[in-house]
């Protein structure tokens, strides 16, 4: 995986991958802790486990997929306020092309 650009996000349009998307979410799951663990980690343990995850899913290991992921996780503000500790793992094509159906299972 490439180095993560560090952005916040609002608002992210769901959409059905039987019409044009350019993502698709293959995971999600919580981050464990009381106190902000720091951005270092918080990207480190997202990627980790993104990673992790996606063999399950597309059927066929990261680096030898055509597939590229990313992830959204939790800001240091979020995460303080205590309503975020969600990671959403997603993934695309190099160029972000959108396209029809799911990876899942497709083993590319």
């Amino acid at each position: 995986m490439s180095s993560y650009e560090h952005s916040e996000v609002g608002d992210v349009d769901v959409v059905s991958c039987s019409k044009l998307h350019r993502y698709e979410v293959y995971s999600e799951f919580e981050l464990t802790g009381s106190s902000w663990p720091g951005l270092s980690a918080v990207t480190s343990r997202s990627e980790e486990s993104c990673l992790t995850r996606f063999a399950s899913f597309v059927g066929i290991e990261y680096e030898y997929s055509e597939w590229y992921i990313s992830s959204f996780y939790p800001t240091e503000d979020s995460w303080n306020k205590g309503d975020d500790r969600k990671v959403t793992c997603f993934l695309g094509t190099e160029y972000d092309e959108p396209t029809i159906g799911s990876a899942r299972g497709t083993g590319r």
